[in-house]
């Protein structure tokens, strides 16, 4: 996830010092763990786990919370097929926001192997796991995988 915080920092001979708070509890506010652990995933408390990393953990030194983006698309309103695929992505989505996304393609040590404007194919070379970050207007949406085989 990318979040935003405001702060002013300070500057130290030539270096510009940021520093950060975490409030590690915040990650589980408002999750049930009496039950057991968080299951790794999209939905139920993995999905609000990371929305509380996004939005209540991390405070400015100055006390400045992180700014929320207001994602205006649904993560699940962008499809990439086939996946798992032989080579070859192609994208689907709204017709409306198609034309708002942008991509970055992530190999599955989380080097950026490229970035697309406006382009719903996508062509791998090589077999592996991949992620494709999506923005709509510079905004982070969401992370998709994809599984290409040989």
């Amino acid at each position: 996830h990318t979040f935003t915080i405001n702060t002013a920092g300070k500057t130290v001979g030539n270096d510009l010092i940021i520093e950060l708070d975490a409030n590690m509890e915040m990650a589980l506010k408002n999750i049930n763990v009496s039950s057991g652990t968080v299951i790794h995933g999209e939905v139920g408390g993995a999905a609000d786990l990371l929305v509380n990393f996004s939005r209540d953990v991390f405070v400015s030194s100055e006390g400045n919370t992180s700014i929320s983006i207001d994602e205006n698309i649904n993560i699940n309103e962008v499809v990439f097929y086939p996946n798992p695929s032989n080579g070859h992505i192609s994208l689907k989505a709204n017709s409306q926001i198609e034309e708002t996304l942008t991509f970055e393609v992530k190999d599955i040590t989380g080097k950026t192997i490229d970035a697309q404007d406006s382009n719903l194919n996508f062509n791998f070379e090589t077999s592996g796991i991949y992620f494709i970050s999506i923005y709509s207007d510079r905004n982070y949406v969401g992370t998709k995988k994809v599984v290409i085989t040989d």
